[in-house]
């Protein structure tokens, strides 16, 4: 497993479970990490966010944590539609947007590879060329040479278009919709625009009670 800390400079730190105590997980690292620390636990595509209670050090020189789970990991439970699509992420507040590649589609989010790791909880937007969707990131998880992330959608803006709440759309939506699929399909392959299209279909089915 590994221990992610969003700092200035994020990085992941390997770890090993160790057991449950006092209903903490107690876990063996090979850095301190102060009390009241929060971190995210990734333990293959799982990510959880935890908390530091307690730490000290090991016979072995390692640190024994106590981590208490503040939040389960947050992931789309719909299908997703796979895909590829080149895009830019902008992370609010950070100078300069990254390129990004979108995996996956769904009803509620996108799913993202980047070439480095990206905070869970930040507020970001995706620059799709004919149109931004803006959302947060939930997840977010190294996969080999790259990271994996989840990205919820709440609203996305076809260019020369006012806001589109992702998951509401309406028959008014129709147009800016079908403007923002055209415009999708001069920049990316057929395919790709069908598979979005699919996407904002199933969104437009009402949740079951």
């Amino acid at each position: 497993m590994t221990l992610r800390l969003a700092d200035e400079q994020p990085r992941d730190i390997s770890a090993e479970i160790r057991g449950i105590s006092s209903a903490l997980l107690v876990v063996y690292a090979p850095v301190f990490i102060p009390q009241n620390r929060a971190l995210q636990i990734g333990c293959g595509e799982q990510n959880i966010q935890a908390c530091v209670v307690n730490a000290s050090r090991a016979s072995d020189g390692t640190y024994e944590l106590g981590l208490r789970i503040t939040q389960a990991d947050e992931r789309r439970r719909e299908i997703r539609i796979s895909t590829n699509l080149s895009a830019k992420l902008q992370i609010h507040g950070a100078p300069a947007p990254m390129p990004i590649t979108i995996v996956d589609l769904s009803p509620s989010g996108l799913g993202l590879e980047l070439h480095t790791p990206v905070p869970v909880g930040a507020t970001v937007s995706v620059d799709l060329g004919p149109a931004t969707v803006s959302g947060q990131i939930k997840h977010c998880a190294q996969r080999w040479e790259k990271y994996r992330a989840g990205m919820r959608v709440y609203e996305f803006t076809p260019k020369g278009s006012t806001r589109i709440g992702w998951a509401n759309h309406s028959g008014a939506d129709a147009e800016p919709l079908s403007v923002f699929l055209r415009s999708l399909k001069d920049l990316q392959a057929n395919y790709e625009a069908t598979l979005l299209s699919l996407i904002v279909s199933a969104a437009k089915k009402p949740a079951p009670e």
